[in-house]
């Protein structure tokens, strides 16, 4: 896979290995002047990705009261949820669950399956293994949370076009093991398994035009939510993942139609990691926080336009704690500076993309 999905797998993977639990706290106070009541009005839900950072740094803990959901960042994916091969571990999806029950905060479980981010043991395994492994892991996960999680990121990223699979499917061992037919299997398990909770699909890169990735996946992932819907299985919505970078050519107006495309075949939509990478930016800081917020209300304001889309979730709300801070390192080696493309800087203080959020809310309003 591609360099980011590879850096990120490999983050999450050392924080699924590392993380502690702790105690889930009191119920958050929400206070009447933030964006999970700004969205609201405008029928729109305000969350966040979570790590465990939650649990262990109260400064950060208390910015998630502007949240009314949560996502979970890497708890219910496969390396975290079954490490060594038919050996389950809850206890981080578990906590996670707890802590939004005790918040009062719906969970999106994400995610059923990815092509990335799985543990080291299913290197080798045959395809009907592959198969055996695919089924048995959504029968042991889904009932144990059927019920209890607000919904289900079911699959996560199956297009890569530079994989050359026909449809623009990537690669993998679930392709391996089932083609482009997994995702449709993932749906239908699923949904019979977990009734009420929703079920999306999860894309990105269709927030850009470039690498030859948001051109492609946009037709794609439009096809494949038809494929869904017409082989009679259940979809409730998408999300559009939004990890805008600014070195990125864009047409906000343009994936605001494409959300209208989207809405056309009966899904709400989820704007479900955004961020921003600011790599291409000058390195002052007023500079770069100043390009970020312009883009981000661009970007929302033109997504807002249409009504299907029902969710903004960021990767994070600061930047203390994003995963782009070790792709940065990855990628130029330096440490003076630091990314900054979450709503709060990493003293949590309110950025100009808190500003941009709120102003993108507020024209759906006036609209």
């Amino acid at each position: 896979m591609n360099e980011t999905i590879s850096r990120r797998g490999m983050l999450e993977g050392l924080a699924a290995l590392g993380g502690a639990a702790f105690a889930p706290k009191a119920v958050l106070a929400r206070g009447a002047d933030n964006l999970g009541t700004t969205a609201a009005s405008v029928g729109v839900t305000f969350g966040s990705a979570a790590g465990n950072q939650i649990y262990s740094d109260f400064s950060y803990e208390h910015l998630f009261g502007e949240t009314r959901l949560i996502t979970s960042e890497w708890q219910f994916k496969m390396a975290a949820v079954q490490p060594n091969q038919g050996v389950y571990e809850f206890w981080h999806a578990d906590n996670l669950l707890n802590y939004t029950v005790r918040s009062a905060r719906k969970l999106k479980a994400h995610c059923g399956f990815w092509q990335a981010f799985n543990p080291s043991w299913m290197s080798g395994l045959s395809t009907s293994q592959l198969q055996y492994t695919f089924d048995k892991h959504i029968d042991t996960i889904i009932p144990r949370y059927a019920g209890k999680v607000y919904a289900w990121d079911v699959a996560n990223e199956p297009f890569w076009p530079a994989d050359n699979n026909p449809g623009g499917f990537g690669g993998g061992p679930w392709y391996q093991a089932f083609g482009s037919g997994w995702v449709k299997r993932a749906f239908q398990r699923v949904s019979a398994l977990d009734p009420t909770a929703k079920l999306y699909l999860n894309e990105a890169q269709c927030d850009n035009n470039g690498n030859g990735l948001g051109p492609v996946i946009r037709p794609a992932l439009l096809n494949l939510v038809s494929d869904i819907k017409n082989a009679g299985l259940r979809i409730d919505g998408v999300g559009l993942e939004s990890h805008l970078d600014m070195g990125m050519p864009y047409d906000d107006v343009q994936f605001g139609a494409y959300c209208n495309q989207l809405a056309g075949k009966d899904v709400k939509i989820s704007i479900s990691e955004l961020d921003v990478r600011d790599f291409s930016l000058p390195d002052d800081p007023a500079t770069r926080d100043k390009a970020i917020a312009a883009r981000i209300q661009s970007f929302l304001t033109q997504a807002l336009k249409s009504p299907a889309v029902d969710q903004i979730v960021t990767w994070g709300l600061s930047d203390k704690y994003s995963w782009l801070k070790g792709l940065w390192l990855d990628q130029r080696g330096a440490t003076f500076r630091q990314p900054r493309p979450l709503l709060f800087d990493e003293n949590m203080q309110k950025k100009a993309a808190y500003t941009a959020v709120g102003n993108a809310l507020n024209s759906r309003k006036r609209a």
